[in-house]
């Protein structure tokens, strides 16, 4: 009878969805969260991004295995044609990438490649849920589409994808310039090890970052993004806050969602090479 023996450090490394067993909010706080969000969420609709100029869907495999799939959105028809840069999208708690591609077409008609993926185990990407999972693969991408030869390398997260975001770039990972939307202060108070707090992330050199907050935001207060609004400005970001701005996507009317664009569109405008 042939003796099973126990998996190395190296070999546990390379176990399908190995980053999963890793929860760093609380075993029980992560499920929850996660079950609400799915339910929250949605199915996928491919019918969404349908007549939607220069989309196709993308796929990018993580180093544990997991198939995270996305939409890209094309600068140009003519693929001989480079883009400007690329930017990459972070989603939001209970979003999935076909709901709101068709929102950022504004930067693909500024010339720029947009990337937005769907969290590990979300609408057509595989795996469960799991922060410190998703967290890795932020990094992966970011790492992805840097090694793509992009001209201008930019990240865009909103809300919950602007943790991930700031997560990313406090651990190193490389961008030219990025928009964090109306992220928390903390996470810490859900259980969260202090240490992926977006606050604690923030650089020391932050003038390659803007940040944008909303005073009628309902789903991440004021109170809970007031330290993170101060500790960037301070350390050279340009902050944004606007009183008729809510959260991302959620803003009252059209107007205000454009402002929104018009903010973000100008900023990455103001750091391309």
């Amino acid at each position: 009878m042939k003796q099973q023996r126990s998996l190395t450090a190296v070999e546990t490394d390379l176990r399908p969805g190995y980053l999963e067993d890793e929860s760093v909010c609380g075993v029980w706080t992560e499920r929850l969260l996660s079950v609400l969000y799915h339910v929250l969420a949605g199915r996928p609709d491919a019918a969404r991004v349908a007549g939607i100029r220069n989309v196709e869907r993308v796929a990018f495999i993580t180093k544990d295995h997991r198939r995270l799939g996305g939409y890209k959105l094309q600068a140009y028809a003519d693929a001989s044609r480079p883009p400007r840069g690329y930017v990459l999208v972070a989603l939001g708690n209970a979003m999935l990438a076909d709901q709101v591609v068709g929102k950022f077409r504004f930067l693909q008609a500024d010339g720029f490649d947009v990337y937005i993926y769907d969290y590990r185990g979300y609408g057509i990407s595989e795996g469960r849920s799991r922060f410190f999972a998703i967290r890795s693969d932020t990094i992966e991408l970011i790492e992805h589409l840097n090694d793509a030869g992009y001209a201008n390398r930019f990240l865009y997260g909103m809300s919950l994808g602007g943790v991930f975001m700031l997560n990313a770039i406090g651990a190193g990972a490389l961008t030219d310039a990025a928009v964090i939307d109306s992220p928390p202060s903390r996470i810490s108070g859900y259980g969260c090890a202090q240490r992926f707090d977006p606050v604690e992330n923030v650089p020391q050199d932050s003038s390659r970052l803007g940040f944008i907050f909303g005073h009628r935001d309902t789903v991440v207060s004021p109170d809970a993004w007031r330290e993170l609004s101060e500790t960037a400005a301070a350390r050279g970001a340009v902050v944004l806050e606007r009183a008729d701005f809510a959260h991302p996507m959620m803003d009252p009317d059209p107007s205000t969602g454009r402002a929104r664009f018009d903010a973000i569109r100008a900023f990455f405008a103001g750091h391309a090479k």
